[in-house]
């Protein structure tokens, strides 16, 4: 259908990692094919997120609008820079995110998909393990 969703649990970062800030979303839907090298989706971050704030290693619940930007995903599973500017930044990446194919990319085939990779550059604070 060209539409996905993905969850970032809190439980897959270090619980030594607080205050956890996105800086960067890139993203791979390996197998498919379009007209060119990438294909652009449109990415959402959801607005509900979980982080963990120093001194305490319990969850803490975000909740903000959401966002979207438009992503250069490849096919490849390789990483290339983000076009543009995105509007994730200072956002936790543990969210549930929406991915959208852009509708310009209209030949687009889903049918080879064998992975989404959603990764997620992000800058936190160092603690002990807890």
């Amino acid at each position: 259908s060209g539409q996905a969703a993905v969850r970032i649990p809190l439980s897959s970062v270090p619980t030594s990692r607080f205050e956890l800030k996105i800086l960067q979303v890139y993203l791979s839907l390996t197998g498919a094919v379009g007209e060119n090298e990438t294909i652009l989706v449109a990415l959402e971050h959801t607005g509900n997120a979980e982080n963990r704030k120093l001194p305490s290693s319990n969850p803490i619940i975000l909740s903000a609008p959401p966002r979207r930007s438009i992503v250069a995903a490849t096919v490849d599973a390789s990483l290339i820079p983000p076009i543009g500017d995105q509007t994730f930044w200072g956002r936790s990446p543990t969210a549930l995110w929406r991915l959208t194919i852009d509708p310009s990319e209209t030949a687009v085939n889903l049918d080879g998909l064998t992975e989404i990779q959603l990764v997620v550059d992000y800058k936190c604070v160092e603690g002990a393990e807890r």
